[in-house]
């Protein structure tokens, strides 16, 4: 039990190196975190926020890392606390669940925390069978650990976290790589948790945690920039939030900032859900909007990749995919959707020949992939990989972003200027003498997509390219693809694999929707998102400035079609009469 007093958490002018030859990660760090709040931990890439966390459990400074200052933890030192003891105090599921699962069963992966606590068996069978019901995995005690779903992953590791009772919960971007329906699941029981637990997560969904978390503390330069209640720091530092440190806010929140610098308005209650914000706003009025002639080319008519009745069965497994037949036109820019488990990952591996069909055929240019190596198809497409690590093959990341240069003989002075083009991109200067695994999540996405790209491909595939990456990095990632497509006078060819329904608005122009291993829809985005049968079918759901404009289209209004913010807020009529439209 811990001390009337005691906060769960504090910190006392911490400071923390990671690496010794680099500067330090945290600085001078002072906070303190009460028993029972549930805290939104927020900031850039490699900010310091997963060493945060480590520093809770002693693996910092115990193992790795070095420090000055004091981190307590319900009182204890960390430093001079065994690490089987904060065991006990501090759970923690980590980004990439796969690391963090050891055993074959689910029942013997949730006991394996207690057992190793020395809990007597009766009670750790007790445990097991709560913790398993609390995260909604009832019947699945004997399934194979690796046979799950992501989101069914995801809830073992929480599960394996719970049986041992910590009374602190550190979760580092636990829905990363799942689907939105899988992702509400995480964040209702995060909702429960607050009942037994100090609860601090790190995640960039911050419109489904925005108003379920106490409090948003945000890191950066190595200590907390801010620190409120969420409405309370959305409202006052929204826009520094996004402009000064490139993260990402409640789209219902960047509405109405942005409706605030044109009308000079503000709305009675700052929105930060969709509720909020229809709320807000059905008193406005809405106009189409003038459409600039601005439409890029069209794709070309030419095939790229061309599947023709594709199916997969992996060994002693049922068909991932099943049937497949799509076309991939060169220029267009497609994201490929649906829950986990779908086959999206399946299929995209046949298209740079990592899988064959077991049967129909996948054409590049016209050719099979039978007949094609993987080298040849390569120079076409570019393949970044779910899972940063699964593509590293070199020491430093200078020699990881020139590795595929050197094999293609390129000469000296030209993959000079490539590496120095790509970490100047993906802001990697600095880190050339780094190895690749000790980076930060981000940083070792935005490497895997320089590796990809400092080779000039035609066609780039992304599965789950915002994996670990705030708004800025995002953005001038995806930037950075057609800017150097343009460079090169031609117009990439983008496939995007991903759960963050976002990032297909903002960037793809077709959606094709994978459910049980088929093509479920082919189509326009926009024409996807009202299909509201099929999102529900597909774990999928519009993003929620999407889901805002439908709203008030039910209730009415005019609202045009939309691809931003800024569209959303210029489509509104007479913003000089809001405060009439608002006290009406």
């Amino acid at each position: 039990m811990a001390a009337e007093h005691t906060p769960a958490i504090k910190f006392e002018r911490f400071t923390c190196w990671r690496n010794p030859q680099a500067p330090p990660v945290l600085r001078g760090l002072d906070l303190e975190i009460p028993h029972g709040q549930v805290v939104l931990l927020l900031g850039p890439s490699g900010s310091g926020k997963t060493t945060l966390g480590l520093t809770l459990n002693g693996i910092i400074p115990q193992i790795q890392g070095a420090v000055e200052g004091k981190v307590y933890v319900d009182g204890l030192d960390v430093a001079e606390t065994p690490i089987s003891a904060l065991s006990s105090k501090v759970g923690i599921v980590f980004q990439d669940v796969e690391n963090q699962l050891v055993m074959v069963y689910v029942r013997d992966e949730v006991a394996f925390g207690p057992e190793n606590l020395k809990v007597p068996t009766a009670e750790v069978q007790q445990r097991v069978k709560e913790t398993l019901e609390f995260v909604g995995l009832v019947g699945m005690d004997d399934r194979f650990v690796f046979e799950l779903s992501g989101g069914q992953k995801q809830k073992v590791a929480l599960a394996s976290v719970l049986s041992m009772q910590p009374m602190i919960l550190f979760l580092d971007e636990p829905t990363a790589n799942l689907d939105p329906r899988s992702s509400r699941e995480v964040f209702d029981l995060v909702a429960r948790l607050r009942e037994r637990h100090t609860v601090i997560i790190f995640d960039h969904k911050v419109d489904d945690l925005a108003s379920a978390v106490d409090r948003v503390i945000v890191l950066d330069g190595g200590g907390v920039a801010f620190d409120a209640p969420p409405r309370e720091l959305f409202e006052t530092q929204g826009a520094a939030l996004v402009g000064e440190h490139g993260l990402w806010i409640p789209q219902a929140a960047e509405i109405e900032l942005q409706l605030r610098q044109r009308s000079g308005v503000a709305s009675p209650v700052f929105p930060l859900t969709v509720d909020d914000a229809v709320e807000q706003y059905r008193r406005l009025r809405f106009a189409p909007l003038p459409r600039a002639n601005v439409e890029r080319a069209p794709a070309s008519e030419t095939a790229l990749i061309r599947t023709q009745g594709v199916s997969h069965v992996y060994t002693d497994g049922p068909a991932a995919i099943r049937d497949v037949s799509v076309e991939i036109r060169r220029g267009e820019r497609v994201a490929i959707v649906g829950p986990n488990g779908s086959g999206k990952t399946t299929l995209v591996k046949h298209f740079v020949g990592l899988l064959k069909p077991t049967t129909g055929d996948v054409l590049i240019n016209g050719q099979s992939t039978r007949k094609l190596s993987t080298r040849e198809i390569a120079r076409e497409i570019g393949f970044v990989f779910q899972y940063p690590e699964h593509q590293f093959v070199a020491d430093t990341v200078q020699d990881e972003l020139a590795f595929s240069l050197r094999v293609a003989g390129v000469p000296d002075e030209e993959i000079g200027e490539r590496v120095r083009e790509q970490l100047h991109f993906f802001r990697l200067e600095g880190y050339e003498q780094r190895h690749p695994y000790t980076l930060s999540g981000g940083e070792k996405r935005r490497l895997s997509v320089a590796t990809m790209l400092v080779a000039q491909p035609h066609a780039l595939i992304l599965d789950e390219p915002t994996y670990g990456q705030d708004k800025a990095n995002t953005i001038r990632m995806m930037s950075s693809l057609f800017e150097s497509a343009a460079a090169r006078d031609e117009a990439l060819t983008l496939l995007l694999v991903t759960h963050d329904m976002k990032l297909v608005a903002m960037y793809a122009e077709r959606a094709i929707v994978m459910r049980a291993g088929q093509v479920a829809y082919d189509g326009p985005v926009a024409e996807l998102f009202r299909h509201e049968q099929l999102l529900a079918d597909a774990n999928l759901e519009e993003p929620p400035l999407y889901a805002i404009a439908e709203r008030l289209r039910r209730l009415g209004h005019d609202v045009p079609p939309i691809v931003s913010v800024e569209e959303f807020v210029a489509s509104i009529v007479a913003l000089e009469a809001i405060g009439e439209e608002r006290s009406s």
